[in-house]
């Protein structure tokens, strides 16, 4: 998740030194959580991306909160099977706003 996380944060534009810095933090302070992920679903375009899913229903949540096309293009009916709903932080604030 570590890795997946400093890829995106790559991928988006931040600074190679600032990456550098937030992976060279998470190695000082790691602090190792061993779950339990069941079967991965194979369902993202993106490899990588199906243990992001995996660790969200592990977690039991409700949102997986993300800008990745390769998750928001995964249909709803499969979000439902998977008790996840997947959303841009955008769709999520707007969610927030209506409920409040």
């Amino acid at each position: 998740m570590i890795q997946e996380y400093l890829d995106v944060q790559s991928h988006l534009g931040v600074p190679e030194l600032l990456v550098k810095r937030l992976a060279e933090r998470f190695a000082r302070r790691r602090t190792v959580t061993h779950v339990s992920l069941g079967a991965r679903p194979k369902i993202s375009r993106d490899p990588n991306d199906n243990i992001v899913i995996a660790t969200a229903r592990s977690g039991k949540a409700r949102f997986l909160v993300t800008n990745d096309y390769d998750l928001l293009d995964i249909p709803a009916s499969e979000q439902a099977r998977l008790r996840l709903i997947i959303v841009t932080p955008a769709d999520l604030l707007a969610r927030i706003r209506e409920e409040a």
